[in-house]
């Protein structure tokens, strides 16, 4: 329950986190080595990224760099052409990445936040910046309205648009359950939550 979590951040207290690949996941908890601070680290990473062969990394990738907090759309060449950002976290990124793929889709580009606390405001703001034809920014999650980081991001994420942007939630509507309890319904309401991701 990710927004349990955010609730309880201020102050700089602890770390919240979602990496999304093997050697994110190590450099973050190699930062928490490094860092000598006595703060919590709480790690979002679901156990399916284990599983999942897009969630990989090369061995370049683990004896260099860093934990990086907001990873951009490196796929993009011509940041003038994009028309729409996609902001997400977590294992949805590959579902997106996915959808994108199949159907060809190049006015888009899919921006992840990989560390939601401290919030990494400044990096998310070059980076929207740098889109200067998009207009239209959809922040995408799994969780229902009411939860996950919507209601933690939102504030934050208004005041970080680039000029003539606009934030959008895509996502579940508010439930008091965090699942349908049903196999069936889970699959189509994602399937319907990545295709409302690039409208």
């Amino acid at each position: 329950r990710l927004e349990r979590f955010l609730i309880l951040c201020a102050e700089d207290n602890m770390f919240v986190t979602n990496p999304t690949t093997p050697a994110q996941y190590f450099h973050l908890l190699r930062r928490q080595v490094l860092n000598r601070v006595d703060k919590p680290l709480v790690v979002m990473t679901p156990k399916s990224l284990l599983r999942l062969p897009a969630a990989r990394s090369v061995n370049s990738e683990f004896t260099s760099g860093k934990f990086m907090e907001v990873i951009d759309d490196n796929s993009i060449k011509d940041k003038k052409s994009i028309n729409r950002v996609v902001l997400t976290s977590g294992k949805v990124y590959y579902e997106l990445l996915k959808y994108k793929e199949i159907n060809e889709i190049t006015d888009t580009a899919i921006v992840r936040l990989e560390q939601y606390y401290p919030y990494p405001g400044n990096q998310i703001r070059e980076i929207l910046k740098s889109y200067p034809s998009a207009k239209k920014v959809n922040w995408v999650q799994e969780e229902p309205q009411n939860m996950g980081a919507w209601n933690f991001l939102y504030p934050r994420l208004m005041n970080d648009l680039a000029k003539g942007q606009k934030i959008n939630y895509v996502g579940k509507p508010e439930s008091p359950s965090p699942s349908p309890g049903s196999a069936k319904i889970f699959n189509q309401m994602q399937e319907d939550l990545v295709k409302k991701a690039f409208k």
